[in-house]
C-alpha cells in the first residue's frame, strides 16, 4: 500500500484547504497509477468558527465543488465507493480550537446539547435527494 500526498493552499479558518478540483485529480491519479483501487472518502469538510450557527455558505460551496468534481471522477471511471462529509454534528476538534466541521450546530452551553441544522445540512439533504439547489444539480436528468 502506498500513501499519496497532495500540496494544498490555505484559505480556510484552519489553514488547510484542498480546492474542489483536487479531489478529482487525486482520484484520477489513483486510477491511472495504482490500478483504480476501491476508494472511500472520509472526513471531507470545511472548518468554520464555532460561533457560526446557521449561515455557513463557504461550507456549502466547498461541499458543492468537491461533490461536483467527485462525480466527474466517478463518471471517468474512478472506483470511488463511498463519500462521508465531515461531520454530521459539531464536536470538539483536537487541534482546531474554536473551529467546527458540523453540518448541525450543537449548543454546548445548553444542558441538553440542542442541535440546529446549518445551511449546509439543508443543502446536503437536498443534494442527497437529487433536488435543485442554488449551486446546481448533479444528477443525469
Amino acid at each position: 500500500m502506498h500513501d499519496f500526498s497532495l500540496a494544498v493552499s490555505s484559505n480556510s479558518t484552519s489553514g488547510f484547504y484542498v480546492p474542489g478540483y483536487g479531489i478529482q485529480q487525486v482520484l484520477e491519479h489513483l486510477k491511472q497509477f495504482y490500478g483504480n483501487p476501491p476508494i472511500y472518502i472520509h472526513e471531507n469538510g470545511y472548518p468554520m468558527h464555532q460561533d457560526v450557527v446557521f449561515g455557513d455558505g463557504p461550507r456549502v460551496e466547498f461541499l458543492s465543488e468537491h461533490l461536483k468534481n467527485l462525480l466527474t471522477a466517478v463518471r471517468n471511471g474512478s472506483n470511488t465507493r463511498g463519500y462521508f462529509a465531515w461531520s454530521l454534528m459539531d464536536l470538539y476538534e483536537l487541534l482546531s480550537v474554536g473551529d467546527t466541521y458540523g453540518l448541525y450546530y450543537v449548543d454546548f452551553a445548553d444542558d441538553d446539547l440542542k442541535r440546529y441544522p446549518r445551511s449546509s445540512a439543508i443543502w446536503y439533504k437536498d443534494f442527497l435527494k437529487g433536488r435543485h439547489t442554488e449551486t446546481g444539480r448533479f444528477s443525469d436528468h
